[in-house]
């Protein structure tokens, strides 16, 4: 297991400010990286409502696998979401 405060050092030494898909063991949300702040952004299971909360305190934000996926930094995902374009999915 990663603490949340080397989570949050290293995401920022590999992550610029944007929005980053993040799947965890037993959830999915979003993750704004700004001013080298976290928030998470979810559907809260915890709560019962949509959260944007800082992640280091997020008790849904808990798990033992972090995968994140890049979106406002990814520059040919964004060109094609905005142009309307179809991104294949290749399985």
């Amino acid at each position: 297991n990663i603490s949340q405060k080397e989570l949050k050092t290293k995401l920022n030494k590999v992550y610029e400010d944007g929005i980053y898909f993040v799947g965890l063991s037993n959830h999915v949300g979003y993750i704004l990286i700004k001013n080298k702040e976290l928030y998470f952004l979810h559907s809260s299971y915890y709560d019962n409502k949509v959260m944007i909360e800082k992640a280091a305190t997020s008790p849904c934000f808990q798990s033992d696998i972090y995968v994140f996926a890049e979106i406002t930094t990814n520059r040919k995902l964004i060109q094609k979401w905005i142009q309307n374009t179809t991104i294949p999915i290749h399985h």
